[in-house]
């Protein structure tokens, strides 16, 4: 794909340092720096250690929300160091239960508007 350039994954480190990838999300059409919001990555099988879901948003993002039977559920974010327009995000498996899907999400700016 000529205009995407960003891919996410998620996986853990083994005991030796290893790294292994569980679930891997990228744009598969468009271009990956476009505004809003872009791959969810959900945990679609069962383990002992599940991924959290999580994806990425390009704005001016300060909260990620998600929606989950009328409850709301904040996201952790982080911007990615090479293009701060680049907003990473996952929810915490304690307040949010890996490979359960979002009913909606949005994205608040500073001063709480949705973007």
């Amino acid at each position: 794909m000529p205009k995407v350039t960003i891919g996410l994954a998620a996986g853990r480190r083994a005991p030796d340092g290893t790294l292994s990838t569980d679930i891997l999300v990228n744009d598969v059409e468009g271009a990956d720096r476009s505004p809003g919001f872009h791959q969810i990555g959900y945990d679609e099988r069962s383990s002992d250690t599940p991924v959290p879901t999580f994806g990425y948003f390009v704005g001016p993002a300060e909260r990620i929300i998600g929606t989950v039977d009328g409850r709301q559920v904040d996201a952790r974010v982080a911007r990615w160091s090479r293009d701060k327009q680049v907003v990473i995000f996952w929810f915490d498996p304690a307040t949010l239960t890996p490979g359960e899907r979002l009913d909606g999400i949005v994205a608040r700016d500073r001063g709480g508007r949705r973007l």
